[in-house]
């Protein structure tokens, strides 16, 4: 009105509209959340399954060893088994961590650039493991192939030609 002589204020009622609308789907996100572990598995289920059917993503035990003597990239291995299996024989620095906990997206902290090894008894436990990383967005994860169990047979029992064998995801070593 200073400028223009008695010309009308433009209305406001279009910004207060937009403003509106920008709250409200501000607050559906907030109730709606981010997708859960489960929700990202299930987007995902057919090329996690592919990649696991072409077993592009196990990694021999003596690649696993080799990477932890390397010392060009961090390794961080990942043991899903239970307390007591745990408890009777793992890899040496390897970290304990629950299904559970990776469905609640509580992973252990991982160096910048590290590879990620996930191991069980066999790989039943393991590859489900791996699932949900990858759903995490966890880069370089694999799957140790044969799990704990291969590792032994190869280790322990200097069995070269040893290779994975389905399980069921027990431990087959004393």
């Amino acid at each position: 009105r200073a400028f223009g002589g008695d010309a009308a204020a433009p209305s406001r009622a279009p910004a207060r509209a937009a403003a509106a609308l920008l709250v409200l789907a501000a607050l559906g996100l907030v109730v709606r959340g981010e997708p859960t572990v489960a929700d990202r598995l299930a987007w995902r289920a057919q090329e996690l399954d592919a990649r696991l059917a072409a077993r592009e993503v196990h990694v021999d035990p003596a690649e696993v060893l080799a990477l932890l003597h390397d010392g060009r990239a961090p390794v961080r291995v990942l043991d899903v088994r239970d307390e007591a299996e745990w408890n009777v024989f793992h890899l040496r620095d390897a970290v304990r961590v629950s299904l559970d906990d990776l469905d609640q997206g509580r992973l252990p902290a991982l160096p910048a650039g590290a590879v990620v090894v996930v191991t069980s008894n066999d790989e039943a436990r393991a590859e489900a493991a791996w699932r949900r990383l990858v759903a995490l967005e966890v880069p370089n994860a694999y799957v140790l192939a044969g799990g704990v169990n291969l590792w032994l047979d190869v280790f322990r029992e200097g069995r070269l030609d040893a290779g994975p064998r389905a399980g069921d995801d027990r431990p087959r070593h004393a």
